[in-house]
């Protein structure tokens, strides 16, 4: 995917990656009423983790939703979904966690938050990650993460996400520019390397 720079609203194209192979491949990825074209991604750590990156115009007030069609395709254990930026610094994450067998979502303030929903429950799934920023108020500093896990696509918003935020601790992201999407390399026994596929990427306010 390194160079490629399809699709609309971003500011370049997908940033290099090392560690491993993340290629273009046929066909893409479908999901019952959701709108879908072109190829999918397929991320193969091979020596280390494997991530690329894209950025986007900052935003840091409002909502802003994330998602991905997403599939672990192996039995990997290690990491595999979306990181979200602020410049250089990593602000959160969602998708499958290290050492996590549950769709999930991460913030250094509040660790992982799990759902309840495993990731071999579906093939491919579809996540939406929901950012609130200023929960508490202009200038308050606190933000809230949802993530919904196979949510109908047109339909209503989901009243309670599988894994949210809120009820954890405060959250502090200043802002956002990128997302980079990946998988994580064998790091122990336990800590296996994860293969997957992703897709139908989206960002909106």
């Amino acid at each position: 995917v390194s160079g490629l720079n399809g699709g609309t609203g971003w500011t370049g194209a997908w940033g290099n990656f090392t560690g491993g192979t993340l290629d273009v491949t046929a066909p893409g990825s479908t999901y019952p009423g959701l709108e879908s074209a072109g190829n999918k991604a397929f991320v193969t750590p091979t020596s280390d983790v494997t991530t690329s990156r894209r950025n986007f115009p900052s935003v840091n007030s409002g909502t802003v939703y994330m998602s991905m069609l997403v599939d672990l395709t192996n039995t990997g254990t290690r990491f595999l979904g979306m990181q979200l930026f602020e410049g250089s610094t990593e602000r959160g994450f969602f998708g499958t966690n290290s050492g996590q067998p549950n769709w999930s979502m991460s913030n250094p303030s509040t660790g992982q938050l799990a759902s309840s929903v495993s990731t071999v429950a579906s093939d491919p799934t579809l996540l939406v990650m929901r950012l609130d920023f200023n929960v508490l108020g202009a200038g308050s500093a606190f933000e809230r993460m949802r993530l919904y896990v196979n949510p109908t696509p047109g339909g209503t918003e989901p009243v309670t996400a599988d894994a949210d935020s809120i009820a954890t601790t405060t959250m502090s992201i200043p802002s956002l520019d990128g997302i980079a999407i990946g998988a994580g390399f064998q790091t122990s026994a336990t800590l296996t390397t994860s293969i997957g596929t992703f897709d139908e990427l989206r960002i909106g306010t």
